[in-house]
Formats: C-alpha cells, structure tokens, sequence
C-alpha cells in the first residue's frame, strides 16, 4: 500500500473503518522502510490523492469524512482546514459511471462537484487495488440501466451449465462485477479482495461468475470464514460454536450468513487460473487466526482446489465418486418442470384445517367487510407487495365473485406436512401461482419435488428428494433456487 504508484478505492466505504486501517497500514510500513519525519506528508499524500472511497449514503459519508480525518490527526498528518484539502471520499454510487457519459444536471453545484470528483477516479485513475466489504441484499431486485449490465456479465457461460435461480441479483455480485471490470478490463492488472457473503463459492446461480474468474485472473484465494447460520448452524465441524467474523462482544452471533475473504490477482502476463488456493477458518479464533498469518506465505497457507466442471465449477473442495457424472440427470429424466407454488401470504393462504381456512377466505370475499377491517383480522392479506396493491386486488375479486370453490386443495406445504391452500387463479393475492402447473397436478400423476439448496442447509443432512401427488412449495428459508417439481 505505501508505494505511491498504488491507486485504491473501496467502492462501499460506510464509514470509512477500511480507509482509516488502510491509511494506518501504509504509515506503518513508511516508519518500517525509515521514512521518518516524511511520514506523514506521505500519508496525507495517500489519503488525499490516492486512497479513495466511494459512499451513496449521506450519513454514512460524512462519518466517513470524520473518522479519516481523526486517523489522519492522530497519525500526525492532520488535514488543514482552509482551501479544498480533502480526504479522497467522494458521495457516489459506486456502481455506474465507470465509462463517460451524458448525465442529467444536479440540482446543486455541490453535488454535480462532487459527481465531477468521482468521475475522474472511475474513468482516469489507474487503479491497481480494489477492496471492501460490498452490502449484501439477496432481495435487491432486478437492477437497471448501467447496474443491470453488471449482473448480466455472469448470466453467460461458455463450457459451465448456466447459472439457475435469483442469486445473481445480490447487490455484492455487482460490486464483484464493478471491481473485475474495472481491474481486467481497463487496469489491465491489480488486486480485488473483498469480503462478502460466501453463497458465490459454490452456488449454483454463480457459475458463470466463477468460470469467468478462472478465465480473468492468474491467481484466486479464498479464506472461508464460515459462520452460516443455514449452512451449518453457527457451529463447527466438531460442534462448538462458529460465530460470524462480524460478532462483536455485544453481538456474539453476528451476521447470519457465512463470509469469505476471496483474493483475486490479475498479472500484467496473464494466464489464467487452473485452481485456486482454498483454507478454512473456524470458531472464535477467527481474528486472531487471519491476524497472525497476514504475512505468510501463500502456499503454506492454502490447500489447492480444482474446480470441477460437472459441478458448476465450485470454488470449494468437494468430494464425487468417480462414477457420479455418469449418473443421469433429473431433468434429462422428467419431461416437464416446475417451480413450487409461492404464496408469500402463508399465514392467510395456508392451513392444516380446512375450515379455519374457509372461514378467512369466506371473510376476505365478504363485501360487507371493510378493506380495513380485513387488515385488522388478517393483517398479511392486506399487506402490499412489490407485485401486489392488496387493495386494488381485493376490489377486482369482490366485483369478481367468490370464493372458488375448486380453489381449496391439498398443498405439500414442506415435506412430509401437507396442508390446505386457497388457490385464486386471478390477481397477485398469491405471488407465485404457477398457473402453467397446476393443470398437470391429478389423481395418478407422481411429482419429484427436489430441492438441491436445501442439502446446502446442514453439513449433516443429505439432499432431499420428495414424492407427492399435490401442489408442492418452495422452502422460502433460503435465498436460493426454489425446489422444481418434475412429472414422471
């Protein structure tokens, strides 16, 4: 970090905890090299012209500002006060404007400067290192405009099988996708380290992405930090406990999903990655472990994983029998498939008696019964969605008529616990109706409910295959491809 050719932003900087040890790094290694008394001017050097942070939140922005001009003070190279002498944090989304462009005017002269500012370090800064801690937000949505191409990027595959479910519209896939641009395509050569959520290692929506970076970089580390909650219940393999890296004494726990610090460097010569280097870290002893082995070696440091085709290319050991890829395949085997029913209103749609369930829906169709006295009964009947003006819906069932009769059937609500469903064929009042398979669901005609991200649950669980003759659900506990259900 100390040589002054090292341009680095941190694309979500909050704020600014990076920037400040960053800054802090960099002035220790000065003091080891005997700069002495040129400390700081070179410091101040880094945090001004070199070190950047980009940050789309106002409050966190400003805190930001603070707290590295605070680590600027007690590092002896405090920012002056007159003149434009700032840290390199600049107010911007970090995701689009990396190419010139035409954009709407700002309504103040301050943030048009300020859009300016990070404009010249997205497209005229050599950039050679990429770091952060990108959000994580598995229900982002679909993005658009200049975001939209960055999930886009890994939605094409080559020789791997495409990617499957909604991962790719997590918000730190497209941080991943900024910073490989940013450092293959234009730098040519340099670093991205990010710390994120870990789903991308082995996911299935993520294959794309990882052939891409097998393709794009010379070397990739991963250090697994584990601490899933679904994954693996926040213990270890011998059971004790495995909080997130994130746990803090007033937060034992920490996050709920699992991180991973990945390491991924691009040469000047490139060739491009065959394997990559793979350690786990487990229990409290996190910290303490990354902290003590920041300096070794590399290959003292990580076991050498081959990611395996037939799997999607996983960037995690994996252990297959050598005849498993001569096995066919479910849908290779069914000739038709289906994602599960999606309610997103289970506690009014759903229920193991029928007439507990009648009665609500009896109540809803009930046109002498306020829109606002149906949300007092049942709150989540009335609740809007992003699909779905509840209102609006409810209106066009009553001028319809009803409730269907045929509406009431039996629903593999999980496995082994079947229950009863109102299925309305109009409106969004169920999110995911599945009108196309519904026709196929009679008397005689056995589905196969499978459910691969549910065997990523538990360390000690196998995956699960599921026979039903009814309307089956997805298991909405994870963020993952929902469950298919395949005819015979």
């Amino acid at each position: 970090m100390a040589p002054t050719d090292v341009q680095r932003p941190d694309p979500c900087c909050g704020t600014g905890a990076y920037l400040a040890q960053v800054l802090r790094r960099i002035a220790t290694n000065l003091e080891r090299e005997g700069q002495g008394a040129l400390t700081g001017a070179r410091v101040k050097q880094a945090a001004t012209k070199r070190v950047f942070g980009f940050e789309i939140m106002p409050a966190p922005f400003v805190v930001a500002h603070l707290q590295v001009g605070l680590t600027m003070r007690a590092l002896g190279a405090p920012l002056t006060e007159e003149g434009d002498e700032r840290a390199g944090i600049y107010l911007t989304n970090a995701l689009t404007g990396w190419e010139p462009h035409t954009t709407k005017p700002l309504p103040f002269p301050e943030l048009e400067d300020e859009r300016e500012r990070a404009a010249q370090v997205k497209q005229a800064t050599p950039i050679l290192v990429i770091l952060g801690n990108p959000p994580y937000n598995g229900f982002a949505g679909m993005a658009v405009h200049e975001e939209r191409e960055l999930s886009d990027a890994y939605r094409i595959t080559k020789r791997v099988r495409p990617p499957e479910g909604r991962g790719l519209n997590d918000l730190y896939v497209r941080f991943f996708r900024m910073a490989e641009r940013r450092i293959v395509e234009k730098t040519g050569c340099g670093v991205v380290c990010f710390i994120s959520n870990y789903s991308w290692l082995d996911g299935l929506s993520y294959t794309g992405m990882r052939e891409r970076y097998l393709e794009a970089f010379d070397a990739i580390r991963v250090d697994c930090l584990n601490g899933d909650k679904y994954k693996t219940g926040k213990t270890t393999p011998d059971g004790s406990p495995d909080p997130s890296i994130f746990s803090t004494p007033e937060d034992p726990v920490g996050i709920q999903v699992g991180t991973a610090i990945a390491t991924m460097i691009r040469k000047s010569d490139h060739t491009s990655a065959s394997e990559i280097g793979f350690r786990h870290l487990w229990g409290q002893s996190k910290p303490y472990t990354l902290t003590k082995t920041a300096h070794a070696l590399p290959l003292t440091l990580y076991d050498p994983v081959e990611p395996e085709l037939g799997l999607g290319l996983p960037f995690a050991p994996t252990a297959v029998s050598p005849g498993w890829f001569a096995w066919p395949e479910l849908p290779e085997l069914f000739p038709a498939r289906f994602h599960g029913v999606l309610t997103n209103r289970d506690a009014f749609l759903v229920d193991t008696d029928l007439d507990r369930l009648r009665s609500r829906i009896a109540s809803y169709f009930d046109d002498s019964v306020s829109h606002d006295g149906i949300a007092r009964r049942y709150p989540n009947a009335m609740k809007d969605t992003a699909r779905c003006n509840a209102r609006a819906a409810r209106d066009i069932l009553l001028a319809r008529g009803g409730p269907s009769e045929t509406g009431f059937v039996r629903f593999t609500y999980r496995p082994f616990d079947n229950r009863w469903l109102y299925w309305e064929a109009d409106t969004k009042l169920l999110d995911e109706k599945r009108a196309d398979y519904r026709p196929h669901v009679f008397e005689g005609n056995l589905w196969l409910s499978a459910a691969q991200h549910l065997a990523a649950r538990s360390r000690r669980t196998p995956g699960l295959l599921h026979r039903t003759p009814r309307l089956a659900s997805p298991d909405r506990a994870r963020r993952q491809p929902v469950p298919r259900v395949a005819a015979r």
